[in-house]
């Protein structure tokens, strides 16, 4: 099986539209909170494999989940924007 991209969405806001997947598909999301060094809220169905303050003035986050149906959402991520691939 070859892996590759299905698709990508950003938004100048908390959540993402999720582009088309299947179930089981991998969804990674990049997260950044501007001028803030606190995290932003986390959906509980995401799993953080990177989160940290960038240089005092943000805070990035590298998260994914698996896509148990085919109409996944982003969650919201509260006091962030939200690219998801």
């Amino acid at each position: 099986m070859t892996i590759s991209l299905q698709g990508s969405a950003d938004a100048n806001a908390t959540s993402v539209a999720i582009p088309t997947h299947a179930v089981n598909d991998t969804l990674l999301f990049l997260v950044y909170r501007d001028n803030s060094t606190v995290s932003p809220t986390i959906p509980s169905d995401c799993v953080v494999l990177y989160q940290q303050a960038v240089g005092g003035a943000g805070y990035l986050i590298t998260a994914y989940k698996i896509a148990k149906t085919t109409t996944e959402t982003s969650g919201t991520w509260t006091n962030a924007i939200v690219t998801g691939k």
